[in-house]
């Protein structure tokens, strides 16, 4: 299945009690849609180990026809 990456800025608004979600409001992704405030998940619960609301970070944005989750957080 085809997969695309994107790398994105955003700033995280907060952590979902999932341990697995992020509200983040992120920037303009060229090609793929407008800046926009949105729930992110990882696939791996440790991806999101360190990060806290009010963080700005930059991530991997993978999309496939099924699903979407960031993985790559800085």
């Amino acid at each position: 299945e085809d997969m695309k990456t994107y790398t994105v800025k955003g700033v995280v608004l907060d952590l979902l009690p999932d341990g697995r979600t992020a509200r983040v409001r992120h920037e303009e992704i060229p090609g793929y849609m407008e800046a926009m405030t949105m729930p992110i998940k990882v696939k791996n619960q440790e991806d999101l180990k360190g990060v806290t609301p009010s963080d700005i970070i930059q991530f991997r944005l993978c999309v496939t026809d099924l699903s979407a989750w960031m993985d790559q957080i800085q």
